[in-house]
């Protein structure tokens, strides 16, 4: 990489809007961002989280620049509304999709009806990527960016792949419905990637397989926002 990750290029004007930001990874991209001087939105589904989570980072970045949005990713109307609101930022630089239910059980839905697992790490953002692409495409042009889609996977789709020919199928044993979940994540993130690149559209879809032992060691996620 043309850049140190432990000493990330500065992005100050740019903004980057993180899903599942209350804990874990989540939280940890939205801090490492806030350092750098972008602005931040936070999208979580409850009102409180998002503000003890902003308070840890700026514990770290004082003078961080944050918002946050309620996103549901369980019911997608609450995700087609964050979207809408998303739409009136002035640029989005990059969406990190990291949130998603760790409901393993065969039997627990989305509001829609859908399989929990699937329904919030593949299918609430379809419908946020549908509605926000043109805000993303607008970016791009306007600024001379490339903005990013980064749909979070794990390791365990190139480990434990799982067949995908019904995506409605849940898997009884929770770990194998995770990786089925993520593998049509993968798919839809490298489809996408081919369709953005046959319009000649400027916006990049990236897969990436965080694991935890990547994380800083100097601390850990903050209580107050777990």
């Amino acid at each position: 990489m043309p850049w140190n990750p432990e000493s990330l290029p500065r992005a100050q004007e740019r903004t980057f809007v993180v899903t599942g930001t209350t804990a874990g990874i989540g939280y940890f991209a939205s801090e490492q961002l806030a350092g750098t001087g972008a602005h931040v939105v936070i999208a979580a589904r409850s009102a409180a989280k998002p503000q003890s989570a902003q308070a840890s980072i700026r514990e770290q970045h004082p003078a961080a620049s944050l918002a946050s949005t309620l996103m549901d990713l369980s019911s997608l109307a609450s995700v087609a509304r964050a979207a809408e609101e998303l739409s009136t930022l002035p640029r989005i630089d990059g969406i990190v999709l990291n949130g998603g239910a760790m409901a393993f059980s065969s039997s627990a839905t989305t509001a829609d009806g859908l399989p929990m697992l699937l329904g919030t790490h593949v299918i609430a953002n379809v419908v946020l990527i549908a509605q926000l692409l043109p805000t993303l495409v607008a970016s791009a042009e306007r600024h001379g960016t490339t903005p990013r889609i980064v749909h979070t996977s794990t390791g365990y789709v190139e480990r434990f792949g799982r067949p995908v020919g019904d995506i409605r199928r849940v898997p009884r044993i929770g770990i194998a419905a995770y990786t089925k979940a993520k593998t049509v994540t993968e798919i839809f993130a490298f489809e996408l990637d081919r369709r953005l690149r046959a319009a000649r559209l400027p916006v990049a879809s990236i897969v990436t397989r965080p694991v935890w032992a990547s994380m800083p060691r100097r601390r850990t996620a903050p209580a107050s926002a777990m």
